[in-house]
Formats: structure tokens, C-alpha cells, sequence
């Protein structure tokens, strides 16, 4: 009875915070039922998640037949927090990826929309679930509201969370061997064949034909990786290139000849995966040969591009500062790959105690001299970074050959300032030159003039949602500009739109007025569902206005539609649309393009491509003056160790893997180690089973790139899991890799006893806890004797392990056992070992 009066009092309570929002109430069995009137405004419902009820009281508004969702309290209900109140609007950061959603309250329509009471929103339902729901059901009479959100729930995160901390422990647990390829003095590697032949049938000419080939060829050379190729054709090589990968982390050491004029050259650099040319963006990136690649922004593919050379780049409008592309690589084996690239001005910049460097140097035959640049970045701090430069230029004066020579000395700068950061660059610039005769003093003349007063300062910075980009050179007098200034701003209006000043500014030697040029726009792009549309205007100082709209549509299952649109206000139109099948498929891929230009002429170009089987390519191509072209190749890459194995890419590795019995789990392979056969080995979709020698080969491995193998054995007295097993390629190489099969221990423990009755012992026994642990403390049981008194491992592999066994009762007084003991496999126990363990009681 108290507890029913004490519900009457509640709902007394109730009635006073709500009005008359209730018209009837029922108890039965220690519970209140709510019952909603349907002319009552306002209802207290329970609220289920998925099913599961996560709060009694959630208030609901009927108005008009309307129902309103209570937005914070739904908030407070499933624990969400992140999120921030705004004005007239809230913004949230849902799910695991922090996904941002903006609910404006300001572009609603209020007592339609949405209500704001007791500084609480309340929105309709059916805008309530086209912001957070997948769907919803409103039960009017039983007063439960059942909602599915449409984002990962806060406790939802929590257990994914707890799930990878505990996956990275187990993975923590294990050992990591890292193989990478052999470095060899000289091996065979792996050649390329490219054959492909034209045929021209243009309205007005003669039918003709024409065909192309080379050879490319890749292998171990004095310890690095050497690249040449062979033109059939003209009956020449190209270039020869040594590459030496993984020196120093991310960079890469290239020496070669280059050139007609055979001339000699290196560089050092680290591999940004971008590069910027002038205004725009590059991106580049190492793939498996035959291999195509997509580029995406916003989830959406924005281009995709085939290997050439081992490589895919990528040209595109979408290429800005500050944003942040994905490129996924579909290999001939059938794996995906997938590398992020941003695209953020770096300034060289070091973490402390680091060093960075740019090198090149390059020989000029045809001006008898040497071209080098050379940049050495030092982390005095994480925030300071200091820089040092030497620059020697070839260059032409008054008819005669000379080197332009300079230093350089830089500082920079990064920083928070009241939560926004903020980059100072400052380099100055000096000449060497010396004078040794007449020539030479009119060349020392000459460098200093032109570098004495060389500066340059840059500063950057964000400031909320404006972006400031400022950048000024003073020049010595032999440049044709004395002073440039660049301002770049970017201010954005929301997530999907940004408008943007540019701003170039100059002063020459000799004359008063200056050159001034500028643009402002507007640029945007958002993404819905399946669709990406971006949209570029741009108008410049001379009055012109350029605009730019791309769609790029992925809905079609497995192909990809773009149209791509740029036209001024002179009439002048470009269109492209393209077609591209965006599955990888080892039988066929294929590709529909179809241009319009307005501009320099009318052209319609239609081109098709169609690849077979990874190796043969066909290709038409058709314009409106009846120009038609046929084209078939042969692409196949082989290794000259084994013809028959087809490598995928120039620059392939192969592993060769070695499983052996690691008998004193050391996970390194000792002599005398025996091989273990029928070990599974699996990279990809590819697989490979070790022989009667414990070694298995697998081909076509994409190098400067790190890759997990699988491995297991069908013998349950094997472990294979006990580590992780990593390999990175270096070009054509071949890698080694050890597999340690660890050998199971079966290991009884018999459990004896002395000074008690048969009953004592087994009182004793029900009690006894047995703990055993490794010496490096990552394997832990815990675990009981049976009533025999015997305890059993069988999930070990040898090693050195302490066995305690205590006594957990109070009836006794039994000393605690603790055994340090080393198991181990051998030829004769073949894992199978036994132990006595003798318990005592404590005297008195």
C-alpha cells in the first residue's frame, strides 16, 4: 500500500508540472498506466530504442494531428552529448565518425515544423526522423514510442570501442616479424611486354597503320631496385633508374641516366603522394602494374585512371588545399587497396630532434654544367623548425656558360593562437659567386644583384571559417618583378560553400605602375546519396566569368556516369561525359566517353575501351570529321625465373615462404629447425600450401607496400596464430619469409597431497586454484583440478612458464606451490610431458 500511495503522490506531481495533459490513469499490480485522451496536447510516452526501453516519462506533443518529438530530452535518453546549441539552431556530431548534421531551426516554419517550450524543442515526427531515424513506431494507446536511429548510438560506440581496444590488445599480445625483399648485388627480376598496334581509317585519307612496342625491364642492381626499358620500335633504351626504398622512413633514393645525353643524376625526397603545379593540385601514386585505380572525395569516384608505368595520376577541378581524397587501387590479384591523401601545405615543417631533406642534382650536358638544390630541415622544437639551402643554377649570360650559386637560410614558424593556428615562414637568400677574372666578376655582378636581397615571408592561418594564405618576395634586380604579393582568402559559408578572393600584386624594376590582377568566386560541392555535384564560379579582374559544374553519379551498381560542364559568358561551352564500369573484373572492363567543344571548334568524340582478361586491350575512337582509329595491345608482365608466373607489375615482388617447427619459440628460424608441410599461406584471394621442404612461392606481390599474410595448418597440434606475419616488396625482389609453427604442448599435471585423509584431499582439491603464466605475462589461465586431482594444458607452446596453485579454503592451512618450469618440444616427447606436484600442510 505505501508503495502505491507513493505512486498516487507522483502522479499528483505530474499533474501540477503538466496541467491537465492527463485524462485518465489506471493502477493494476504496482503499475501506473498513462492513458492519452486524443484531444490531450500533451503526452508522457515510454520510449524504446531498438526495442529496448530507455526512458518512462518522454513527452510528445498532439497538436492538430501532428505528433512533436522532444529533441534534447531524446538526447539525455540514449546518453548523447555531442553535440552544441547555436543560435536558432543545433549542430551534431553523430556516430563513430562524428558525422556532422546541422538541424536549423531558422529555416523551419514554427508551429508547423517544430515547438519551442520550457527551453525544449519539440519537432515534427516526420522531420524528426528524416534528421536522426531510420524509422519509428507511435503506439497512441499503449503510450510507446519505438525509434531505430539511424546513427551508431552512443552505448553502441562504446562496446565497438571496447571491441578494437580488445582486438589491439590480442594483437598487442603477439609478435609482429617483418620481412621486406633482398637487397642482392644482382638478380633477375621481372620484364614487361607492351605491344600495340594502330589502325587509321580517317574520311579523306589513305587507310594506314602503325605499330608501338617496348620492353621495361625491373630487378636487383648493387643493392638497389633498377628500372630501364627498351624501345623496339626505334631500337633504344630510355633511362636507367636505381631506386633504393625504406633507407629512411617514407623517402626514396634515386640515382640514374637520363636522356638522350646520357646525363647523370639523384635525388633524396619523401613521397608526399602530391604535388602542386602553380595553382593546382597532382596527385600521384605508386600502383601494381595493370592495376586501376579510383579517386574519391566525399565517398564519391571522381576519376579513375589505369596504370602507366606503375603509377596513376590524377588531375582533377575537385584538387584543393585542405581537403582530403581517397584513392582505392584495384590489383590484378584481386585485393583492394585503399591510401588516404590530404592535401595540406606542410612548409617542410619537423617534429623536434627530426630531420627532413630535399635533394636533387642533375647534369647539364648541354650547358657543361651541374644543376642541384639542395634543403635541410632541422625540429629545434616541435614549433620551430630551422632550414638550410644551397642552390647552383646553370644558366646562359652574354653568351657564355655559368652556375648560378646561392644559400639559403629558413625559418619556420607553427602555432595556436586562441584556438587558431597559424604558420610564419621567413627565408632569405644569398648569393656566392666570386670573381676571378673579367667574366667572372661581371658574373658575381650579376648573382649578387640578383640574390643579395632576395626575401621571402609567408603567413598562414585560420581563423575560424576564414582561411588566410599571404605570401610577399622582395627579388634582387636581375628578376623581372622587384616586389610579388599573393593573398589568398577562403571563407566558408557552410560545410558544402565557400567563397574565395585571390589577389596578385606587382612591382618591376624601373617603372612606377604596377601589375595587378585578382579573381573572386564561389565554390561548392556536397554529395547526396549516390551523387557528387560541385560548382566552380570564378570572375576575374577583366571582367570575365567562368563557371564550372561537374556531376558525378554512382547509382548505376558497377558503373560510374560523370559530366563534366564549363562555359563563359561569351557562349563558349566544353561538356565531357563519361562511362566507366568501377568493379574490377579479371574478364572485362570497359569505358564510353563522348566531348563537345564549342570553343576553339565544334567536336564530338566518342571513344570506347575494352580490356580482356587483364592483358588485352581494344580501343576505337571516333570523332564528328569521321576520324576513326583501332587500336589492340598486349600488355603482360613475367618473371624471368619462372615465364610462366604472370606478375601483375613491373615492380611485383615474390614471397617466398618458409614454415618451420620453432621448437624453442624463439620465433626465429635456427639450424636444424625441421620444415613443416601442408602450412596455408594466403595473400589476397591467392594462396599457396608449404611443400614437404616447408616452402611455398607466392607471385605478383605490389611492392612499398606493407601486407599481413594469412596462415594456418590443418594439424591441430600445431599453433600458427601466435604471431603476426608482415611483408613489404622493394621492388623485384624476393622476400623470405619465416613462418614459425609453433608445436602444441599437451602438458598433465597430477596434484598429490600429503598428510590428509582421502576426504581432506578431496576438500582440498574443490578449493585448490591453479594459475599459470608465461615469462613475458601474456598468457594467463586460471583454472581447477579435477577430482583426481589432475589439471591440463593443451592451448600452450613451449616456453618457460610459473605454475602457482593456492589454497583458497579456510578448513586448511596448505602451503602455496609455485614452479618456474621450462617446456619444451622435442623429437622424442613430441610435446607430450607430465609433472608431479606434492602440496603440504603448514605446521603449527
Amino acid at each position: 500500500m505505501k508503495r502505491i500511495g507513493l505512486a498516487i503522490l507522483l502522479l499528483l506531481n505530474l499533474t501540477k508540472l503538466y496541467g491537465n495533459d492527463f485524462s485518465t490513469f489506471s493502477i493494476s499490480d504496482k503499475m501506473i498506466y498513462f492513458e492519452e485522451n486524443e484531444n490531450e496536447r500533451e503526452g508522457i510516452y515510454t520510449l524504446k530504442i531498438k526495442g529496448q526501453v530507455c526512458n518512462f516519462s518522454y513527452p510528445v506533443i498532439n497538436e492538430n494531428g501532428e505528433y512533436y518529438l522532444s529533441l534534447f530530452s531524446f538526447f539525455e535518453s540514449i546518453g548523447f552529448t555531442n553535440y552544441e546549441k547555436g543560435k536558432g539552431k543545433v549542430i551534431l556530431l553523430l556516430g563513430e565518425n562524428n558525422v556532422k548534421k546541422e538541424i536549423n531551426f531558422n529555416k523551419m516554419k514554427e508551429k508547423k515544423d517544430y515547438f519551442f517550450e520550457r527551453g525544449e524543442y519539440y519537432l515534427n515526427s516526420k522531420i524528426f526522423k528524416e534528421y536522426l531515424l531510420e524509422d519509428y513506431r507511435l503506439d497512441r494507446e499503449k503510450l510507446i514510442l519505438n525509434i531505430i536511429p539511424n546513427f551508431t548510438l552512443p552505448e553502441e560506440i562504446g562496446f565497438i570501442i571496447d571491441a578494437r581496444e580488445q582486438e589491439l590488445l590480442n594483437k598487442k599480445a603477439k609478435n609482429t616479424l617483418y620481412y621486406k625483399g633482398n637487397r642482392k648485388l644482382i638478380d633477375a627480376g621481372n620484364v614487361r611486354v607492351n605491344l600495340e598496334q594502330t589502325f587509321d581509317n580517317s574520311s579523306g585519307a589513305k587507310k594506314s597503320s602503325d605499330w608501338d612496342g617496348y620492353l621495361e625491364y625491373s630487378g636487383s642492381f648493387l643493392y638497389g631496385n633498377l628500372i630501364t626499358d627498351y624501345d623496339l620500335k626505334e631500337k633504344k633504351f630510355g633511362d636507367f633508374e636505381i631506386t633504393y626504398s625504406d633507407l629512411l622512413e617514407d623517402y626514396k633514393l634515386e640515382v640514374g641516366i637520363y636522356g638522350e645525353d646520357r646525363e647523370k643524376g639523384l635525388s633524396f625526397k619523401k613521397d608526399k603522394g602530391y604535388f602542386d603545379n602553380g595553382r593546382e593540385y597532382i596527385i600521384r601514386e605508386d600502383v601494381p602494374l595493370g592495376s586501376r585505380a579510383e579517386l574519391l572525395y566525399n565517398e564519391i569516384p571522381i576519376e579513375i585512371e589505369y596504370e602507366e608505368n606503375g603509377q596513376v595520376v590524377f588531375a582533377n577541378t575537385l584538387l584543393k588545399d585542405g581537403r582530403e581524397f581517397l584513392i582505392r587501387i584495384y590489383a590484378p590479384d584481386g585485393k583492394i587497396y585503399e591510401r588516404t591523401i590530404k592535401i595540406n601545405e606542410d612548409y617542410n615543417q619537423q617534429e623536434k630532434g627530426e630531420f627532413g631533406y630535399d635533394i636533387y642534382i642533375r647534369e647539364n650536358k648541354e650547358l657543361h654544367r651541374t644543376e642541384s638544390e639542395w634543403n635541410i630541415y632541422y625540429g629545434y622544437t616541435n614549433n620551430l623548425t630551422l632550414g638550410f639551402g644551397y642552390n647552383q643554377t646553370p644558366t646562359l649570360l652574354e653568351g657564355k656558360y655559368l652556375s648560378e650559386k646561392s644559400v639559403s637560410t629558413e625559418l619556420i614558424y607553427s602555432d595556436m593562437f586562441y584556438r587558431n593556428p597559424f604558420t610564419f615562414d621567413y627565408e632569405f637568400t644569398k648569393g656566392l659567386n666570386t670573381a676571378k677574372n673579367s667574366f667572372q666578376a661581371e658574373e658575381s655582378k650579376y648573382i649578387d644583384k640578383k640574390y643579395n636581397w632576395q626575401h621571402k615571408f609567408l603567413f598562414d592561418t585560420d581563423i575560424k571559417k576564414l582561411h588566410i594564405d599571404y605570401e610577399h618576395y622582395e627579388n634582387g634586380k636581375y628578376y623581372d618583378a622587384r616586389q610579388e604579393q599573393y593573398l589568398d582568402l577562403e571563407y566558408d559559408l557552410t560545410d558544402s560553400i565557400s567563397l574565395i578572393y585571390n589577389l596578385e600584386n606587382k612591382k618591376f624594376y624601373g617603372e612606377t605602375e604596377k601589375e595587378r590582377d585578382y579573381y573572386y568566386g564561389l565554390e561548392f560541392s556536397d554529395t547526396w546519396k549516390s551523387l557528387l555535384v560541385s560548382y566552380d564560379l570564378e570572375k576575374n579582374k577583366a571582367g570575365e566569368t567562368i563557371h564550372g559544374l561537374d556531376f558525378y553519379y554512382t547509382g548505376f551498381r558497377s558503373v560510374i556516369a560523370k559530366l563534366e560542364n564549363d562555359w563563359d559568358e561569351d557562349g563558349y561551352y566544353t561538356g565531357e561525359f563519361t562511362l566507366m564500369n568501377k568493379s574490377w573484373n579479371d574478364v572485362m572492363e570497359y569505358s564510353l566517353g563522348l566531348k563537345y567543344d564549342k570553343k576553339d571548334r565544334e567536336v564530338y568524340t566518342f571513344e570506347f575501351t575494352l580490356k580482356l582478361d587483364n592483358w588485352l586491350e581494344i580501343g576505337t575512337l571516333l570523332e564528328k570529321d569521321r576520324n576513326r582509329k583501332l587500336y589492340i595491345g598486349v600488355d603482360r608482365v613475367f618473371n624471368l625465373k619462372n615465364p610462366k608466373e604472370n606478375m601483375n607489375s613491373l615492380e611485383n615482388a615474390i614471397i617466398k615462404a618458409v614454415a618451420f617447427i620453432d621448437g624453442n619459440n624463439n620465433n626465429k628460424y635456427d639450424k636444424g629447425e625441421a620444415p613443416v608441410s601442408d602450412v596455408l599461406v594466403e595473400f589476397g584471394n591467392r594462396s599457396i600450401v608449404t611443400d614437404e621442404n616447408g616452402i611455398g612461392y607466392i607471385y605478383g606481390i605490389p611492392s612499398y607496400i606493407d601486407y599481413e599474410l594469412k596462415i594456418s595448418s590443418e594439424r591441430p597440434s600445431f599453433k600458427t596464430d601466435s604471431n603476426i606475419i608482415k611483408v613489404r616488396g622493394i621492388g623485384s625482389s624476393e622476400i623470405t619469409a619465416y613462418i614459425p609453427v609453433k608445436p602444441m604442448i599437451f602438458f598433465t599435471g597430477n596434484i598429490a597431497i600429503t598428510g590428509v585423509t582421502e576426504r581432506e584431499e578431496d576438500l582440498i582439491l574443490s578449493e585448490l586454484e591453479i594459475t599459470v603464466t608465461n615469462e613475458e605475462q601474456k598468457f594467463c589461465k586460471i583454472f581447477h583440478p579435477d577430482y583426481e586431482g589432475q589439471f591440463y594444458l593443451y592451448d600452450i607452446v613451449p616456453g618457460i612458464y610459473n605454475m602457482a596453485l593456492k589454497y583458497k579454503g579456510k578448513d586448511f592451512k596448505i602451503k602455496d606451490y609455485l614452479k618456474k618450469m621450462e617446456l619444451n618440444y622435442t623429437d622424442k616427447n613430441h610435446g607430450d610431458l607430465e609433472y608431479n606436484f606434492i602440496l603440504e600442510e603448514e605446521s603449527n
